[in-house]
């Protein structure tokens, strides 16, 4: 009788895989196997080409979120940020493990602490921003000056009441990695950006691939009052709306390329945006010469926070955008 219970339980659990588009059949076989409850694990796919967050993306993750520093010369510290084992976050609670220590930082390494302990009194920088995808993709800058906060005189900086990494845009600050397009998008383009931050007003570049304009795989937001979603070699494929109504305020963003049409999409708190659109040309693979992702810009430099940035290389399905936005919406309390 047991026997045949479990026989007939799995044969019904292949039936209702078997009905579900290819992406969700993975993430099904995925989540049964691993029990996550991280977005990542959610959505399952080919899984993530990078993936960087405030928060635990991915349950079997298990390294740190970033590496911050505090002070400068012998005053130095940096150190490992995990998250929060209750929360899942970074937050206050968080323990800190001194990855470089001073002569005269007070700390030394290998120790532990609240990050609360770590930044009392004073202000902390992402050094290193962590990969979860499992590809160790992680964004850094050595440039001190170049580094964006996250501590403002021992308050952690937030948006929507969650830690958030802000970007000062004067101070040129951007995290970066090695990457071609190649490696990160199907084809070189074809893929899909997930983003949490808030858009800047003035001419800024929010993240991507930029190789000083002769290909793009890159967003403005904003670039005076419009969103740019721009992909493709020489005269790119644009995708581009008014946005000026959501500077300075958390939103979760999406950004898709793909080889069928739609080619071009772009999301905003889960919406799909098809009201004052100039779409022109046709998505293509970018140039060879594109070799860095870049969080923030290296010319054209972002203002504000941003807390969570995800990449596909896959242009996500209607299960997937709705699963993706309606977690990303109910962690960072958007609209």
């Amino acid at each position: 009788m047991m026997k045949l219970l479990l026989t007939s339980i799995v044969i019904c659990f292949c039936q209702f895989v078997a009905a579900q588009p290819p992406l969700q059949q993975f993430w099904v076989f995925n989540k049964a196997r691993q029990g996550g409850t991280g977005l990542l694990d959610q959505i399952g796919s080919t899984g993530a080409s990078m993936a960087y967050s405030v928060r635990k993306l991915r349950t079997a993750y298990a390294g740190p979120a970033m590496r911050v520093r505090r002070g400068t010369g012998t005053a130095l510290a940096t150190a490992d940020v995990a998250f929060n084992g209750t929360t899942g976050a970074v937050d206050a609670n968080s323990i800190v493990t001194i990855t470089s220590a001073g002569t005269t930082s007070g700390v030394t390494v290998g120790s532990t602490m609240a990050f609360s302990t770590f930044y009392n009194g004073v202000s902390v920088y992402v050094a290193t921003w962590y990969d979860q995808s499992g590809n160790a993709r992680n964004v850094t800058q050595a440039t001190e000056s170049k580094q964006p906060r996250i501590v403002n005189a021992g308050v952690i900086d937030v948006s929507n009441t969650k830690t958030s990494v802000l970007f000062t845009g004067a101070s040129s600050q951007v995290l970066q990695v090695a990457a071609a397009p190649s490696t990160i998008l199907t084809s070189g383009y074809i893929g899909t950006a997930s983003a949490v931050f808030e858009a800047s007003s003035g001419s800024t570049v929010a993240y991507g691939f930029s190789p000083n304009g002769s290909g793009r795989w890159q967003t403005h937001a904003n670039w005076g009052n419009f969103l740019y979603f721009d992909v493709g070699s020489g005269s790119y494929a644009r995708f581009y709306f008014s946005n000026s109504g959501n500077v300075g305020l958390l939103r979760t963003y999406m950004m898709i390329a793909s080889a069928t049409a739609p080619r071009m999409q772009v999301f905003i708190s889960g919406a799909s945006i098809t009201t004052g659109v100039t779409n022109t040309g046709t998505p293509s693979a970018s140039p060879a010469n594109m070799t860095t992702f870049n969080i923030g810009g290296t010319d054209y430099f972002h203002t504000g926070h941003q807390s969570e940035m995800i990449i596909f290389p896959v242009a996500l399905g209607t299960n997937e955008i709705t699963i993706v936005n309606n977690n990303q919406k109910a962690f960072y309390n958007t609209p």
